[in-house]
C-alpha cells in the first residue's frame, strides 16, 4: 500500500500470541501496541498451537472490534490454524503493500520477515481495506475491483469442506519452513513430488528423509514433527476427517 492513512479505525483491543520462536518479537510488539499507540493487549503467551487460541478469542468477541496478532516461524500454519473458527480471519504478511487486498482481523507476522514487522503492523491497523496501494498506482481501484473483493470476502466465510472422508491435496513449503510437534485424528499418506523434507516421528522414535518419488504413511495419533530443506512439494491423502492437534505434541515433547 501507499503511504498508511488513518481512514479506518484501530481495534479497540488485540488479542496477541507467538510460538516460543516468535516470542520476542512478540513481547516487542505489544510494548509497541500498549505502550505507543495506546492500544489495548490481551497477551496469551507462547505455545504451538497459541494460533488457535487468537482465533477463538477473535471469533467469540462477535465482530466487535476485537483483532488478533500472532507471531511464529512458519506463518501459513498458524493462519490455518486461527481460520478455522467462524468470523476468524487470519493471513500471513510479509510486506506493507498486502493491507489494501486483504481485510483480515488477525495479523501473522514471523521473525524471518525480510521486512519491519513494525512496519507492517502499523499498515495494519491504519491502512483501510481496498486503499491505493503500489500495485494499483497510487489510484483508487476500479469498481469492479473493489466489488470483487467485498465479494470474495462474503463467499469466504461461507466456505465449507465438500468431502471430509477422504480428502486430499496437493501441498507446497517454502525451504527452511517447520511444522512443530503435532497429531492428526486420522492417518496420512504423502507423496513427495518434489524437493527433500525430514519427518519425526517422535511416537515412534524414528526419522524419515524423504525427496522426490518417496512415500510415507503416518498413523493417527502420532505425535510428528517436520522440516523441509528445500522447496517442497507433495501430495497428501487423509483415511478420515482429519483434524490437527498440539496438545498431545507438547506433553511428548516434555518427556
Amino acid at each position: 500500500m501507499a503511504t498508511p492513512t488513518t481512514n479506518t479505525a484501530r481495534p479497540a483491543k488485540i488479542i496477541a500470541g507467538a510460538t516460543p520462536f516468535g516470542a520476542p518479537l512478540k513481547d516487542a510488539l505489544v510494548s509497541f501496541l500498549r505502550e505507543e499507540l495506546g492500544i489495548e493487549v490481551i497477551d496469551l503467551g507462547t505455545g504451538h498451537s497459541i494460533a488457535a487460541d487468537v482465533g477463538l478469542r477473535v471469533s467469540s468477541s462477535g465482530g466487535s472490534g476485537v483483532h488478533g496478532l500472532v507471531v511464529c516461524g512458519v506463518d501459513s500454519i498458524s493462519s490455518m490454524l486461527a481460520n478455522k473458527f467462524p468470523g476468524a480471519t487470519a493471513t500471513g504478511c510479509r510486506s506493507v503493500d498486502a493491507r489494501s487486498i486483504c481485510n483480515s482481523n488477525i495479523l501473522v507476522v514471523s521473525p524471518l520477515t525480510g521486512g519491519s514487522a513494525k512496519d507492517i503492523l502499523l499498515a495494519w491497523l491504519d491502512t483501510a481495506f481496498k486503499s491505493p496501494c503500489p500495485v494499483s498506482n497510487g489510484q483508487p481501484w476500479s469498481d469492479d475491483v473493489q466489488e470483487s473483493l467485498d465479494r470474495f470476502h462474503i463467499k469466504m466465510t461461507k466456505i465449507g469442506i465438500i468431502q471430509e472422508n477422504p480428502t486430499s491435496a496437493t501441498m507446497k513449503f517454502k525451504a527452511q519452513s517447520v511444522e512443530p510437534a503435532h497429531h492428526h485424528t486420522s492417518g496420512h499418506e504423502q507423496l513427495v513430488l518434489k524437493g527433500k523434507m525430514s519427518v519425526w516421528n517422535l511416537s515412534k522414535k524414528k526419522r524419515y528423509d524423504l525427496v522426490a518419488g518417496n512415500y510415507l504413511f503416518t498413523p493417527g495419533g502420532d505425535v510428528h514433527m517436520v522440516k523441509y530443506h528445500e522447496d517442497t512439494k507433495f501430495f497428501v491423502k487423509w483415511h478420515g476427517h482429519c483434524d490437527m492437534f498440539f496438545d498431545t505434541a507438547e506433553k511428548a515433547i516434555d518427556e
